[in-house]
């Protein structure tokens, strides 16, 4: 397994360096003409965005992706260019409110097994690099982020056991850090010279570990991915 996981990290990192050597020769998109445009618009060197709204943490499955998190206007990032590459950087805040089952408030009601219910508070920095395939106002780009990410989440559990047995109840209080590398891909629209709308998805890979501060034990390290369908959709000025 572990060999497999490597295996993956290696394959994804060498295809997007690959993917854009070769875009440096030629656009794929047409031929090595860019659509829309034979010249590059005015352009700033650097661009600040914001994050609008994001889908990650989605599982992909045959039909494609499904379930994950939804974040509205959730972070800022930043990107100074040099010609068709660009230093990216980006810190995001997400928020998740979750419930599972539901509350016993009467003796007639259906005895549910368990009850959680939760807020999960996600704070994730990341800093990458980018390049721009076609220089026309419809602009492709691939590119790589490392990220660190840090969650927290607090809540309360109850578990009812069934009729005959005594409840039990709980807090929820538990910190995940994960260490992740995350091939990109991209479009962004130059709507005019100050502004644009870039819309990129993304895939994560990397290494997890959990701790649980109620009971101070922290758990094994493990391999995570996931996909991130919509990891930004942002509106961005140049300057």
């Amino acid at each position: 397994m572990r060999y497999l996981q490597r295996t993956l990290i290696f394959g994804l990192l060498v295809g997007t360096f690959q993917i854009s050597a070769y875009a440096q020769k030629k656009c794929p998109l047409s031929g090595g003409e860019c659509p829309f445009s034979q010249h590059a618009p005015e352009s700033g060197k650097q661009e600040i965005g914001l994050n609008a709204v994001s889908w990650i943490n989605a599982d992909v499955g045959i039909k494609g992706p499904k379930g994950g998190n939804w974040s509205y206007g959730n972070g800022l990032l930043y990107k100074a260019h040099c010609d068709k590459g660009a230093l990216r950087a980006g810190l995001d805040v997400f928020h998740t409110n979750y419930e599972l089952g539901s509350k016993v408030n009467a003796t007639n009601e259906a005895v549910p097994e368990f009850y959680k219910a939760g807020k999960v508070t996600t704070i994730e920095a990341r800093l990458g690099v980018e390049r721009t395939l076609c220089s026309s106002r419809l602009q492709p780009f691939i590119g790589v982020d490392m990220s660190y990410r840090n969650s927290r989440n607090s809540g309360e559990y109850r578990n009812y056991g069934g009729p005959l047995a005594e409840p039990t109840s709980g807090d929820i209080n538990t910190a995940t850090r994960q260490f992740l590398l995350s091939p990109l891909f991209g479009m962004r629209f130059r709507a005019s010279e100050k502004f644009s709308i870039a819309a990129e998805a993304s895939y994560s890979v990397g290494i997890s570990n959990t701790r649980d501060n109620v009971a101070a034990t922290n758990g094994e390290p493990e391999f995570v991915h996931f996909a991130n369908p919509l990891r930004t959709l942002s509106v961005n000025y140049h300057f």
